[in-house]
């Protein structure tokens, strides 16, 4: 599978040198990606706003989350240009979080090149990534996670994800983030059946 990813990368890299194609961005820009699901009406948290200069984010971010970001589940702010979650990528809005610590944490970022490490892909994807431009957006928050009152639980998940190879759905995997599940997070298979992970 990993062979296969990497070969995609490849393909990918091929194109915007040759043609300039930037389709990669779908998935490598958050705010690329939030405009293909929007202009497609898939459902997500709304985005309400989204910034490609840093000094207009530290000034009407501010704003923007006062007037939309008081109670839970509140907003992120999300660097576009990564997607790795070892950077920190992403900040959660809470109104006791001084908006000084949030634009210190835009500012580090804001130049930082993604480098993938540790998996095969990595070097193809990071010359890919290399030529986003920089973007911030502040995004509603989701409620998800396992939980309930009265004693009944409730399963939202936080993230599910589908592997796509050529066209078709390889497997499915819900994530219940962290709070987890006892009995595993479930992959769903093309076949119909279930396989259970755990996150470390």
């Amino acid at each position: 599978f990993y062979d296969i990813v990497a070969a995609r990368a490849r393909v990918m890299l091929a194109n915007l040198k040759s043609h300039g194609w930037s389709d990669f961005a779908v998935e490598k820009d958050k705010c690329e990606m939030y405009h293909f699901i929007s202009n497609n009406g898939f459902p997500h948290c709304a985005v309400l706003g989204e910034w490609s200069n840093l000094g207009a984010f530290a000034r009407e971010g501010e704003m923007l989350r006062n007037a939309n970001c008081k109670t839970e589940p509140f907003c992120f702010a999300k660097m576009c240009h990564i997607t790795m979650g070892h950077l920190n990528s992403a900040t959660r809005l809470v109104p006791a979080k001084k908006w000084s610590k949030i634009t210190r944490w835009a500012t580090h970022l804001w130049d930082q090149k993604p480098i993938d490490w540790d998996r095969t892909w990595g070097p193809t994807f990071d010359a890919l990534t290399s030529t986003l431009k920089p973007r911030v957006m502040i995004q509603e928050g989701f409620k998800g996670g396992r939980g309930g009152d009265d004693g009944f639980s409730v399963d939202v998940p936080v993230e599910l994800k589908v592997e796509v190879v050529w066209g078709r759905a390889y497997l499915a995997y819900v994530t219940m983030g962290q709070f987890g599940c006892p009995e595993g997070n479930p992959i769903l298979l093309r076949d119909g059946s279930l396989q259970n992970y755990f996150m470390k």
